[in-house]
């Protein structure tokens, strides 16, 4: 038997006993159609992050949705890159060599605000003809504009790294 949604009484086919019915356009379509189209429209978004129809399983209402940040400038240079958002948060990495035994000093892209910073680096052990185990290896942040990289292997390794933090916009 058919049957009707509990928040806007829109109508809906029992797949399992309505097989043999005829399907009436004005009551499954247009009828359902015009219910919907009776909604409160939705609110002025005039500066404003925008709105998102939810529920709470009984009523429909237009929340405002999280403000969304931009890209609003980036760079590509080679395996350097970087991306800052309009709310000064930034994502920058690249890759690097690491001689043997040996530390890279390199400079961020973009400096940020202060040392709050998430940073990681990996090595690109599948480059070393099947990778290297049990050398020593490490990675940090020096200050808000450099990091350093560093083995205690007997070959040089390239790293691949990627920082995220705020920065003056």
């Amino acid at each position: 038997m058919s049957e009707y949604t509990p928040n806007l009484n829109l109508f809906k086919y029992n797949t399992s006993t309505d097989g043999k019915e005829i399907f009436s356009i004005t009551q499954a379509l247009n009828r359902n159609w015009d219910i919907i189209d009776n909604l409160d429209p939705l609110p002025d978004q005039t500066d404003k992050a925008g709105y998102l129809l939810t529920t709470d399983g009984t009523n429909a209402s237009w929340g405002e949705i999280e403000e969304i940040y931009p890209i609003i400038e980036t760079y590509i240079d080679g395996t350097s890159w970087y991306r800052v958002y309009s709310n000064g948060w930034c994502e920058q990495g690249g890759t690097a060599n690491v001689g043997a035994n040996s530390q890279y000093n390199g400079t961020f892209l973009k400096p940020f605000k202060d040392t709050n910073i998430c940073f990681l680096a990996t090595d690109n052990a599948s480059s070393l003809n099947g990778g290297v185990y049990g050398y020593q290896q490490g990675c940090g942040v020096s200050s808000n504009s450099a990091f350093y990289l560093r083995t205690a292997y007997d070959g040089t390794i390239k790293y691949t790294w990627q920082a995220c933090g705020y920065i003056e916009v």
